[in-house]
């Protein structure tokens, strides 16, 4: 039998993912999938920037702005029923994704940068510990 490093928990379990209906708390955003999916019958799929809370969960305003922006894929399953998955942190690299197939190309160019754009990751992590370097010298302020 396994050990229980070796096992992935579920994404849902761990709010990496999310399943959206009409009966979702967060209505403004699977308003805004659903119009996407109205005004793109052929769509099944969007990338499109996570919405404050949506992910980064208890950040504060401030600070969720100056996080690279977090980008989700949202896949339409049935009339209705989306699936929400982080899946870039970092600049926009693309443009207008005219459709699935081009959509496909662009989760690929994600996967082959793991992810993230690195270079900007780590100018955020030179911001934070910049930040916390001086409240440490300053004794005062919030270390990140």
């Amino acid at each position: 039998m396994p050990s229980i490093y070796e096992l992935t928990p579920p994404l849902l379990s761990m709010k990496a993912h999310r399943i959206e209906s009409p009966l979702s708390n967060r209505a403004n955003d699977y308003e805004r999938d659903s119009q996407f999916f109205s005004d793109y019958p052929k769509r099944q799929s969007l990338i499109r920037e996570a919405g404050m809370g949506e992910f980064d969960l208890d950040m504060p305003p401030g600070e969720f702005l100056q996080v690279p922006t977090l980008w989700v894929l949202v896949t339409r399953l049935s009339n209705g029923v989306h699936s929400i998955v982080p899946v870039y942190r970092g600049r926009k690299f693309w443009s207008f994704i005219k459709d699935d197939a081009a959509l496909g190309l662009v989760l690929v160019d994600i996967a082959r940068r793991e992810g993230m754009d690195a270079h900007e990751w780590l100018a955020f992590e030179r911001r934070v510990a910049a930040k916390n370097r001086q409240a440490l010298s300053s004794g005062s302020g919030t270390i990140h």
